[in-house]
């Protein structure tokens, strides 16, 4: 992975702890993942889940890295102009988001509908070229989990490289 992509998805991960729409997250709430899903990865990720959703605030995201394309072979000075494509997946504990367990917390619903604006339309630097910098939610849907509500939120973003 080029420096210019772990800086954009630091920069990503600080963006949505810092965002005021969404109270809910910190830095131990977001787990980025990289390389090719093995038994390690998953281990990783369950074991966030579990620490991070399941005994703490009941919410997490995994940031998973997804392809790197540049279908068009276009470069800008000397630079690729690339599409990254990566998933968000929020995790929320029914009990501990649940209207019926606490009444003054947000809906889970609202959470999501927060961190997909929060991505949408984002210039997450680095960004030179402005809004066609921008990131976008291009699509979002539940996944099914027998513990947790859960959530996708497929990502694209272009960057020179």
């Amino acid at each position: 992975m080029s420096s210019r992509m772990v800086t954009f998805y630091d920069n990503l991960v600080a963006h949505l702890v810092a965002d005021a729409t969404l109270p809910e997250l910190t830095d131990e709430q977001v787990l980025f993942v990289t390389g090719e899903a093995d038994e390690d990865q998953i281990k990783a990720i369950d074991e966030h889940v579990q620490a991070r959703v399941m005994r703490t605030k009941g919410i997490g995201v995994v940031i998973f890295e997804g392809p790197v394309t540049n279908e068009d072979s276009v470069s800008l000075d000397d630079m690729i102009l690339a599409e990254l494509n990566f998933e968000v997946r929020l995790f929320v504990h029914p009990r501990k988001w649940g209207q019926a367990y606490d009444p003054t917390k947000r809906k889970a619903r609202a959470i999501l509908e927060a961190l997909v604006q929060s991505i949408n339309g984002a210039q997450i630097a680095p960004a030179e070229r402005e809004c066609q910098d921008a990131t976008f939610a291009d699509e979002f849907y539940p996944v099914p989990d027998p513990e947790f509500w859960s959530w996708n939120i497929e990502v694209s973003r272009r960057m020179t490289l």
